[in-house]
This record gives structure tokens, sequence and C-alpha cells, in this order.
């Protein structure tokens, strides 16, 4: 390999760190630190630069040992009625999220207050990570106002809670049917990956048992 091509592969491994200093969300940061110790490796063996290569190994196994670790503690993740937990909280996790929370879901704050409407936390630890929203509108519907869970954790398959037909919340509290309004782009296309359909412009439904 000639020297112009060692060097761009040089080049390109600061860009992958880079990038993962730009990110929020925990899964992506590690994703893109791991891709830059990976190129900074092949760099450090072309160049024949031990030091760098041992480095770059030792740095993107650690962090490859707690990208996988992150995934096997999913299980710690759990749901809290919301009116379980002190108003004060509910208010609290509206004002710390307000201006990403609204983005997707422009009417929270009334969604929220709705009667009839239920309000869960995603728990991590102790820590509330997301909010959910639903209300019942016939016998076997239940309507999402809210599915918002925050930047950092938005790898959490969410769906295991709410939507899995055997385990789910709302399959465990009788519903048959899901459906959500919304004509933000991003979270049609997040509901789309949990198996919703958008047979209608704006109305996104899955059927859950």
């Amino acid at each position: 390999m000639n020297d112009i091509w060692k060097e761009l592969i040089g080049y390109l491994a600061p860009v992958f760190i880079v990038l993962s200093m730009m990110q929020s969300n925990v899964k992506k940061i590690r994703l893109l630190m791991i891709a830059g110790c990976v190129v900074f490796v092949v760099y450090g063996v072309l160049v024949e630069a031990w030091p760098v290569t041992i480095a770059n190994l030792m740095i993107g196994s650690v962090t490859l040992f707690y990208f996988i670790r992150a995934r096997d503690v999913e299980h710690r993740f759990s749901l809290m009625e919301a009116s379980s937990a002190s108003t004060e909280l509910v208010k609290e996790f509206f004002e710390t999220y307000k201006k990403d929370l609204l983005l997707a879901y422009p009417h929270a704050e009334h969604a929220a207050l709705q009667k009839g409407a239920d309000l869960l936390f995603l728990m991590k630890g102790l820590e509330p990570v997301g909010l959910f929203c639903f209300r019942k509108i016939e016998q076997e519907t239940v309507e999402i106002l809210i599915d918002y869970v925050v930047e950092a954790y938005r790898d959490v398959q969410t769906e295991q809670f709410l939507y899995s037909a055997n385990e789910g919340h709302l399959a465990k509290q009788g519903f048959h049917k899901v459906i959500m309004h919304s004509e933000i782009s991003a979270v049609k296309q997040e509901m789309k990956k949990m198996g919703f359909q958008e047979q209608e412009p704006g109305i996104l439904t899955k059927i859950i048992s």
C-alpha cells in the first residue's frame, strides 16, 4: 500500500472520534468510538506505530466491553405508573425535557392532562428516562398520546415494554389494537420500526394480540 493511502486511513480515524464526541446517544458514541479505534489500529499496523496500535486496541476493547455489557443489562429498565410518583417528579420531567418533548409531541402537556389518560414512566433504576401516555378509546383499542424516551436512551427497545404481543403492558391490559395520530416524520419513523403501519396519512396502527 502506498503512502497516500496510509495517510488517508490515518486521517479517517480521528473523523470517527470527532463524530462520537458530537453524539448524545450512548450507543452511537460507543459504536463510533469503536470504529475509530479499529481504523487507528489498522493505521498503526501499516506504519508500524506500535504505541498507537496498542493504545487503540486497549481503548477499543474497553469500549466494546461496555457496549456489550449495556446490551446485557437492558432488563434493568422497567415501567412505573406516574400516578404512583410525586406530582413534582412529573413536573420536573416535563420541564427538563420540555423542548425536545414538544418537538415530537407538540400537545404533550395537554395530552398528559386528558381525562382518562394513563401516564407511565420508563425507569432506569430510580431515574425516569421515558414517558408514555395513552387512553382507551374503544373496548380493545388504545390511543398512544406520548411515546417519548430521552435521547441518550433511545436505543432501548421500548416495544418490549408497551407493544409486545405477549409481555407488553398494553396486551396485559386486554387491548388488541394500538393507534397513534402524528404528522411528525421522526415519530412516524420510530413507530414504524416498532411494527406500526400507516394505513392512512398521519394514522399509525398496530395489532398486538
